[in-house]
C-alpha cells in the first residue's frame, strides 16, 4: 500500500490535470518524520514479525512440495487438501479471535475485568476448537478425505496419501 500511495502521489503531482484533485499535499519532511517515528517502527516490527512467521510456514510447504514432487502427483494432491482443510479451520478460529479482539479493544479502558474474561474465554475457546478439530480429523479421516477425492479403485493410492496428509495436518 505504501508503494501504491507513493506511485499515486508521484503520478498525480506530475500531471497538471490531476493537481486540482489533490486532497492533501505531500512533503518530503513529513515522510522523513514518519519514517523516523517510533510508531512507524513499532508497526514495521510487528508487520515484519507476522510476515516472517507466515513465510516460514510457506517455506516449509515449498520444501515439502519440492521433496514430494518426485513421488508423483499424489503427495501434491494430499498437500493441497491438507492446506485447504487447515485454512478452513484457521479461518474459523481467526474470525473468532478477531471478533474477540474488537470487543476487547472497545472494553479495554471501560471494564478491565470484563476484558480479561473475554480474552481468557477466547484463548480457551480457540484451544478447545483446535483440540476438537484435531480429534475429529483423526476419528473421521475417511469422510473428510472424501470431500477432496473419491476412494474408488482408480484413486486408492491418491486417497491414502491425501488421508495421511490430512491426518498429519
Amino acid at each position: 500500500s505504501c508503494i501504491t500511495a507513493l506511485g499515486y502521489n508521484a503520478f498525480s503531482y506530475s500531471n497538471a490535470e490531476l493537481k486540482k484533485y489533490q486532497f492533501y499535499t505531500f512533503h518530503f519532511s513529513e515522510f522523513k518524520n514518519m519514517i523516523f517515528s517510533s510508531e512507524f517502527w513499532e508497526v514495521f516490527k510487528n508487520g515484519a514479525r507476522c510476515a516472517i512467521k507466515d513465510s516460514i510456514t510457506y517455506f516449509n510447504l515449498i520444501l515439502i512440495a519440492l521433496l514430494c514432487s518426485t513421488q508423483g502427483s499424489a503427495p501434491m494432491i494430499g498437500l493441497k487438501a491438507a492446506g485447504t482443510y487447515s485454512n478452513t479451520l484457521k479461518s474459523i478460529s481467526g474470525g473468532f479471535s478477531e471478533a474477540a479482539a474488537v470487543v476487547i479493544g472497545r472494553l479495554f479502558k471501560k471494564n478491565w475485568l470484563k476484558t480479561k474474561e473475554i480474552g481468557n474465554f477466547a484463548i480457551i475457546a480457540n484451544t478447545l476448537f483446535s483440540v476438537i478439530a484435531g480429534i475429529t480429523v483423526l476419528i473421521f479421516h475417511n469422510p473428510i478425505t472424501h470431500i477432496f477425492i473419491s476412494d474408488d479403485s482408480a484413486h486408492q493410492k491418491y486417497f491414502n496419501t491425501v488421508r495421511n496428509f490430512i491426518c498429519l495436518q
